[in-house]
């Protein structure tokens, strides 16, 4: 016999009477069951967190791919540095909770935006307006519904006059598929 487990939960009697007592099939069962809910509580999830680790030259007024080139961990083959080192893809389909930062050299003139894409189209953005004396930094999160192959991108904008660094040490792209 195979568990059912996470399809199904299976239930089983309780001896309440003292008498009744539990057969060999029934034992290797709740054996089973409890063997397939270890796996999955237990089991790595799908994540990565990637970053770059130089800055990035960002063009004034136009926007632009964060690439990243280093991983900090990555579970599930969702980041390739050489052939799409702009993404994140999602290799199992779940709920994935993502999250960037974008960090913008010290300049004072101008907005930055940060932009989640997915599959090249914006789910979300946010609009700050410059700092001066000290780094510019944007943190997108949220939860989102992904298929097998969906990709996540980050994109930035800025408008300070001319190009503009994003930060390498503070600028990171991260996914990790729920339970």
């Amino acid at each position: 016999m195979t568990a059912s487990f996470p399809t199904t939960v299976k239930s089983f009697t309780a001896v309440t009477d003292g008498v009744d007592y539990p057969e060999a099939v029934d034992i290797n069962s709740l054996q089973e069951e409890t063997a397939a809910v270890e796996t999955y509580l237990l089991t790595s999830p799908s994540a990565a967190r990637v970053t770059h680790s130089t800055t990035q030259s960002i063009a004034n007024s136009t926007f632009q791919a964060l690439t990243f080139d280093t991983e900090t961990f990555d579970t599930d083959t969702m980041h390739s540095a050489g052939t799409n080192p702009t993404r994140l893809t999602a290799i199992t389909a779940g709920k994935y909770v993502v999250t960037a930062c974008a960090a913008f050299a010290s300049n004072a003139t101008g907005a930055r935006i940060a932009a989640l894409r997915l599959n090249g189209s914006q789910l979300n953005q946010q609009r700050i307006s410059a700092v001066n004396g000290y780094e510019t930094m944007i943190v997108l999160s949220d939860i989102y519904n992904l298929a097998a192959n969906d990709y996540v991108e980050v994109f930035v904008f800025q408008d300070s006059g001319a190009a503009l660094n994003v930060i390498s040490a503070s600028t990171s792209l991260a996914m990790c598929r729920m339970r």
